[in-house]
């Protein structure tokens, strides 16, 4: 039966015969194409990973209806794929200014923001999806690291401890979320969550300025030998990035904790 070949909105087949004259058809012409047609197989090929026929398919339904939303968005996440980077973007904006409520495209802009360094836009960006959803993992991970790089601690914390809360296997989330903790003194708890990402991926911990605060944090706590472990590691990390002003800040305050310590450990023996 024809319904067991296709979906109920495709045409399984032109039909071969009418029940007419030989002459009272000219030409037969495939009304059925539209430009989610085109969409339709601009998807297959790019779940296919054929980019180069996803983008002419998407190209195509665009020259149909240039107000396809769902074109726009396929044509961005391919040409992205591509390197092609300034075209993705345009095409996302397109879409958000045809549906300003589109998740999807509103985290992609977000995505594509950050990595060009706008932050403020891709902060706004963000902003919009987790207040269209909620429970948007990435889009809290991602604001929260945003607003730390930007200062701000506290609203950068709400977002990642919503990000922990919806996926508490977030690596991502748990180690910026240390640094945030860690910046407002909060040391149990940024311990916590450090010790969670290390637990989940090891190979995260990269960090100087996390560990710079933790060690900021052992040394107002007097546990001096504490601070001239994380003073260690931040130096060392500071040093493999080459950020050499702030390894020679570090270095004071290494210099510092190690004086502190052995002073304790010397009255310790008296």
């Amino acid at each position: 039966l024809l319904e067991h070949f296709t979906s109920s909105d495709r045409a399984a087949n032109i039909p071969e015969f009418v029940n007419t004259t030989p002459t009272a058809i000219a030409k037969i012409r495939e009304d059925f194409l539209n430009d989610y047609s085109f969409v339709r197989a601009g998807n297959e090929f790019f779940k296919a990973g054929d980019t180069d026929n996803a983008i002419q398919e998407y190209q195509k339904a665009l020259e149909l209806n240039p107000n396809n939303v769902e074109a726009h968005c396929g044509s961005a996440y391919a040409l992205e794929l591509k390197g092609m980077f300034q075209e993705s973007v345009s095409h996302l904006i397109k879409a958000i200014r045809l549906e300003p409520n589109n998740v999807d495209a509103r985290y992609n802009l977000g995505q594509a923001m950050a990595r060009q360094g706008k932050l403020g836009e891709a902060i706004g960006h963000f902003s919009v999806v987790v207040k269209l959803e909620p429970e948007h993992i990435k889009a809290h991970g991602n604001l929260g690291s945003l607003l730390l790089a930007q200062g701000a601690v506290k609203k950068a914390a709400d977002h990642l401890f919503a990000a922990v809360g919806l996926d508490p296997n977030n690596a991502e989330a748990h180690y910026s979320l240390a640094l945030t903790l860690a910046d407002q003194r909060r040391l149990d708890e940024a311990l916590k969550h450090y010790d969670e990402a290390i637990k989940l991926k090891p190979d995260i911990d990269i960090s100087p300025v996390l560990h710079y605060g933790l060690a900021m944090n052992f040394g107002e706590a007097r546990r001096f030998r504490e601070a001239e472990r994380s003073a260690q590691k931040a130096f060392d990390l500071a040093t493999a990035a080459g950020d050499k002003p702030f390894a020679v800040e570090i270095k004071k305050w290494l210099d510092i904790y190690k004086e502190l310590n052995d002073s304790v450990e010397t009255n310790a023996k008296k």
